[in-house]
């Protein structure tokens, strides 16, 4: 059969006359729509099946079958009318054009559809992994693959596969070559080939729990099959719904000073419940949790939306200046998942989980008596910067640090070190970000602002910044700003919470749209959520 070059082509084919019957090829490119089983191929979140107009696969034609899986309970697009096949005796071949979009885990070929996890019992079959190409054998509780090759995403590959059943004395081989390549072949194991049992060819998913997918596309098929079976006759696609007339475009304006009555879809949740945000750090004049005497800062901080702090008033710095803090650290509790910052931020506009003219080392406890540690920085254009984490244990240990900045480190472009105990994080500035600019007014400690999540205990001492030592031997008469207090808080992800509102954030006069928005999850219908003016039908053809 002609390739497309830069196309893969699959071949499975019986040449054989077996014990059951003939065989023969099956040419299938889906002109119309084939007889073919689905089982689970529309059930969210899978979404595959046979397509009338595309030709993502590089076939001859319009037609071909596929769309978007991924791995979950038993799923398949499949031709159930192959007959019987005999892997004693038959030669299976079969080719296609193919093309994966994206990372996720295909699998193609035969296969009994008589499973509920994993694996089908029996396969001969190829199957995807991100971008790489396995050849695969299953049978008799048992299965053998071998990595094929490599293909790129969005482009049209051809590939063939080929079963001999004498192969490997006996044992049976199944072949496998992409593009023309040269084929890498798995040998079964003693015994499988004489129990293969394959009632089914297409396109399945990978019985596992969910996980990420992919638009996988498929045509011009020519697979063995048993000779004589009678296929249902094709149904021709349906015949497109003539496309209404266009209307004029007009320009709509909306200023929000009445409710404007749009569409709003799970835009208001009622859950997760509201919860109880605690802040109570700050000045303590009689522990000693970070050593020494008594006299410390600190206390239980919670991640929370809503800015608090306990810092030091300090002269402004810039990315232009040399700028250090040092001191001791402890956080107790060996379960902790808390978050947050100790550093160099801005009083009146560091807002928001990156955190803007902020320079600081960001804690994020695991849970398991370990922490990730972060060196970070915030231009005051909201463009940022950090290290990959270091992970060190939570609990007794008291940790001695070192935060320091370099404006001329980096070649003159900048350059935070973070000294924590025995790791050294080295945080470059990104190119051009030293220009943004950032001013940092206070230096101490903060949570991480993003939605409500759960707290924990930090405690510091024996501080210097910027040459100034701070020993909290009596209260240094730091700023404190909603550190000492409790609230119900609902800015809980997904609770979503926008639409309309009579406030005036975003202008002079009251009435705006805007709220709570969280990064929604498709794979649950109510984590997606839209407040949205309905319009008639708009398109390229006419914007």
């Amino acid at each position: 059969m002609s390739r497309t070059p830069g196309a893969v082509v699959l071949i499975l084919s019986v040449l054989a006359s077996s014990a059951f019957g003939a065989t023969e090829q099956r040419i299938e490119s889906f002109s119309a729509i084939p007889a073919w089983e689905g089982v689970g191929n529309q059930t969210p979140p899978q979404s595959f099946g046979v397509s009338a107009s595309t030709t993502n696969a590089g076939g001859t034609a319009s037609g071909e079958g596929g769309g978007y899986i991924e791995r979950g309970a038993p799923a398949w697009l499949a031709d159930s009318y192959i007959g019987a096949l005999d892997p004693t005796v038959d030669t299976i071949t079969f080719s296609a054009t193919l093309m994966i979009e994206n990372a996720g885990n295909p699998s193609f070929g035969y296969f009994d559809s008589n499973w509920t996890a994993g694996y089908p019992p029996s396969a001969l079959m190829f199957r995807i992994d991100d971008n790489n190409v396995y050849v695969r054998a299953n049978g008799n509780g048992s299965g053998v693959e071998a990595l094929v090759g490599q293909v790129t995403y969005g482009v049209p590959f051809q590939c063939e596969l080929t079963f001999d059943p004498n192969g490997a004395g006996g044992q049976g081989t199944w072949a496998m070559s992409i593009d023309g390549g040269a084929a890498v072949s798995v040998t079964l194991d003693p015994g499988v080939r004489d129990t293969l049992a394959l009632n089914r060819f297409g396109l399945f998913t990978l019985g596992e729990s969910s996980d990420h997918g992919c638009n996988f596309w498929f045509d011009d098929l020519e697979y063995t099959v048993e000779s004589g079976i009678v296929v249902p006759t094709p149904v021709p696609f349906p015949t497109p719904t003539p496309t209404p007339p266009i209307l004029t475009a007009i320009q709509r304006e909306e200023h929000f000073d009445t409710d404007p009555n749009w569409e709003g879809l799970h835009n208001r949740a009622t859950d997760p419940a509201c919860r109880t945000t605690v802040q109570d750090f700050g000045y303590s004049a009689s522990t000693n949790h970070a050593g020494g005497a008594p006299g410390e800062m600190g206390g239980f901080i919670q991640p929370a939306a809503d800015l608090a702090y306990y810092g030091k008033v300090i002269p402004e710095l810039t990315l232009n200046d040399s700028i250090s803090a040092s001191g001791k650290l402890i956080m107790p509790d060996t379960g902790n998942t808390g978050q947050f910052l100790v550093g160099f931020f801005n009083a009146a506009n560091s807002r928001g989980w990156r955190t803007p003219n902020s320079l600081a080392m960001r804690l994020n406890g695991r849970g398991s008596n370990t922490f990730f540690l972060y060196a970070e920085y915030a231009t005051q254009l909201w463009r940022a910067g950090g290290t990959s984490a270091a992970t060190l244990p939570i609990g007794p240990t008291v940790y001695s640090w070192n935060l320091t900045y370099d404006p001329n480190g980096n070649g003159g472009g900048g350059r935070v070190t973070l000294v924590f105990g025995s790791e050294t994080l080295i945080c470059d500035l990104d190119p051009g970000h030293k220009a943004d600019g950032a001013v940092f007014n206070r230096f101490g400690l903060l949570p991480v602002m993003k939605s409500n999540d759960n707290g924990t205990e930090v405690w510091l001492d024996d501080l210097t910044i910027q040459g100034v030592t701070e020993d909290f031997a009596s209260d240094p008469g730091w700023e404190g700003f909603q550190n000492r207090r409790s609230y119900t808080d609902c800015v809980i992800r997904p609770r979503f919470d926008f639409g309309f509102s009579p406030t005036n954030h975003a202008g002079a006069a009251p009435g705006e749209m805007g709220g709570v928005v969280f990064r929604g999850d498709w794979h649950f219908e109510d984590r997606m959520a839209h407040y949205a003016d309905r319009l008639n039908l708009l398109s390229s053809d006419h914007p």
